[in-house]
């Protein structure tokens, strides 16, 4: 399997508290191909894709996606994905009424995976 070196992708592994999920945040210019060598098991996305989730119920693990020209709505976009599996996970439905548990969770998956995104064009300024 094919190493990737740090100028071609940013990898980070947290631990969502409470919920006890895993999440990895993947950022790379070309995310499809590293996906593809990260997690080959999952599948290949779509090499036009700017950002993508895949969450594991069994291992209770979220992985996020992000080409390294994605925007703040793509980061948003894949983190209300991985926010609902989790919560469905749970069994927990959410709702207007009753929005805070979901609000929370989403604020704190999208500000782990901003930072990855900063850093990734901070190290790499040829994105």
């Amino acid at each position: 399997m094919k190493k990737l070196r740090d100028d071609e992708c940013i990898h980070e592994q947290y631990t969502i508290p409470i919920f006890e999920v895993k999440l990895h945040v993947l950022v790379a210019n070309d995310m499809a191909a590293a996906w593809g060598i990260l997690w080959p098991e999952i599948g290949l996305p779509d090499p036009a894709a700017f950002g993508l989730f895949w969450f594991e119920e069994s291992t209770r693990t979220a992985y996020m996606g992000l080409r390294g020209d994605a925007n703040a709505q793509t980061v948003a976009h894949e983190a209300l994905h991985i926010t609902h599996a989790i919560l469905e996970n749970i069994g927990h439905k959410p709702s207007y009424t009753n929005s805070e548990i979901e609000c929370y969770l989403l604020g704190y998956i999208v500000n782990l995976a901003t930072p990855t995104k900063k850093d990734k064009r901070i190290k790499h300024p040829a994105l």
